[in-house]
């Protein structure tokens, strides 16, 4: 009793995961079944059937058999094969291919799991029967060619695909460490983007830079493991399977990493299941977050691309776009960026407690629009490894900014059109302007400067008789000597 449903029938986020799975579990086995290794035949024996099994419980899980049938699958893979079979026939008039050799497969792998049997004369046919059974099974029930079966090829970020697609290859050419670090890169870089302007991840920013001298060490490993805590929730990873994506990876030598100290000996080899435990870990994880992401509200206009930002601090200059936040107070601020090695090496010789130099330059189109200058005194700085392939480092300033330093210009045409009042030079109208500062104020500072003789520093801008605590903050943050 044929209905009228029609296949293919295109799968679902998670049976299409399943099925880039039972792929590459097919291709590793197909691996083995070339070697001149008796064990390594065997093994090869059991991945095609496993395989086949696994398939055959993605088709009924895709068509929803279970619930359509009232019946559970049977156990082995020969009736498995045959109930599905007549599913297939009686709903959507479509038959399986190979069921007389998914039995034999079955039968073989029975003699070599129970009596040590050297699968050889076999393996020439399951090979070729088992991949051509998966590709023509995936292309007529599910609509999608064999060889699309990676979970790499579903990843929009081109740096996440890459390391995905490198730990797919390496897996199956059995390099299983070199398969765990790239599957280690693809997930940090897909972690990075996905916690890299949420508040969650930048909130605690404010706490590790409180943390005193003497106990900072211990107070920033307990701020950060309860950050780490905080953001794994958020981002629903399971907890335990974090741990042992941990364990693993904090096993990885020092010549895969971007720090060369920290890592732990592993005091066996690598195998299989470490490579495909990190595999399927960040894989199911960095695909789940991209089915998660949402339209933005609306599209930034393309003059937005027209605007650039050149930073440098102490000299160093920042790559664009490492600016990530701010945090602003009265009195301190804290910056936070991403950088590069090369970068970071040269941020953390600065020393907290010494005066350095801040610039920026703004632009529209390559032409310059306005400039900041002034001093910071440096109180807190922090680096944190966020992706170890490319390098980048999370950077942590917690500084203020030294009192009357702050000179700003505007640009037209190259010519400055607009600059930050000066004390010592400025007039009254040009005063003004600052915010809070009315004419009499403005009166009042050049008449102490009449009197006393150009500012020298803060204090002076304090002795001035009649500013307000606001105008005094205003004026010491905001204008220059």
């Amino acid at each position: 009793m044929s209905t009228n449903k029609k296949l293919p029938v295109k799968p679902d986020k998670i049976n299409l995961e399943l099925l880039s799975r039972a792929k590459l579990f097919l291709d590793h086995s197909h691996s083995h079944a070339t070697s001149n290794s008796t064990l390594d035949r065997m093994v090869a024996i059991h991945g095609m059937d496993n395989a086949i099994e696994f398939l055959l419980k993605i088709i009924a899980r895709h068509l929803d058999f279970e619930s359509v049938q009232n019946q559970q699958l049977p156990d082995d893979l020969a009736g498995m094969a045959g109930v599905i079979n007549k599913f297939l026939t009686d709903h959507y008039n479509y038959r399986l291919s190979y069921l007389e050799e998914i039995k034999i497969l079955r039968k073989v792998r029975n003699l070599v799991q129970h009596g040590a049997s050297d699968p050889a004369p076999e393996m020439e046919r399951f090979v070729s029967f088992t991949s051509r059974f998966f590709i023509k099974t995936v292309e007529n029930i599910f609509g999608i060619e064999s060889n699309e079966l990676k979970i790499s090829q579903l990843i929009k970020d081109p740096t996440v695909k890459k390391h995905l697609s490198s730990a797919e290859k390496y897996f199956q050419s059995e390099n299983y460490l070199k398969s765990i670090v790239a599957s280690r890169d693809a997930f940090e870089n897909a972690l990075f983007v996905k916690k890299k302007n949420d508040r969650i991840r930048l909130d605690p920013s404010p706490i590790l830079t409180n943390t005193k001298k003497d106990d900072s060490v211990f107070s920033q490993y307990f701020y950060r493991n309860i950050a780490t805590l905080i953001e794994i929730n958020n981002l629903g990873i399971d907890y335990t399977k974090f741990n042992r994506y941990k364990e693993l990876v904090d096993h990885i030598p020092s010549r895969y990493n971007a720090t060369s100290w920290g890592h732990a000996v592993m005091q066996r080899p690598w195998e299989n299941e470490d490579a495909l435990f990190i595999y399927s870990f960040a894989s199911n994880y960095i695909y789940k977050w991209q089915s998660q992401e949402l339209e933005p509200l609306y599209e930034l206009g393309s003059e937005f691309h027209d605007y650039e930002i050149q930073e440098s601090i102490a000299g160093i200059k920042l790559l664009e776009d490492s600016h990530a936040y701010s945090y602003f107070d009265e009195r301190q601020e804290i910056q936070i960026f991403y950088v590069d090695a090369k970068t970071k090496e040269a941020l953390s010789k600065l020393e907290e407690g010494k005066v350095y130099k801040y610039h920026s330059n703004h632009l529209k189109k390559g032409v310059l629009e306005s400039e900041f200058n002034y001093n910071i005194l440096l109180h807190k700085l922090l680096y944190n490894l966020e992706t170890n392939n490319p390098p980048r480092w999370e950077i942590i300033l917690k500084y203020s900014i030294v009192p009357l330093t702050w000179h700003r210009k505007e640009y037209r045409s190259n010519k400055i059109i607009k600059e930050t009042a000066s004390l010592n030079d400025s007039s009254t109208d040009e005063l003004v302007k600052i915010d809070k500062i009315g004419k009499k104020t403005a009166q009042k500072i050049i008449s102490y400067r009449n009197k006393k003789g150009k500012f020298k520093s803060g204090d002076d801008v304090k002795k001035v008789e009649g500013l307000s605590y606001k105008q005094i903050d205003e004026l010491l943050k905001y204008t220059r000597i």
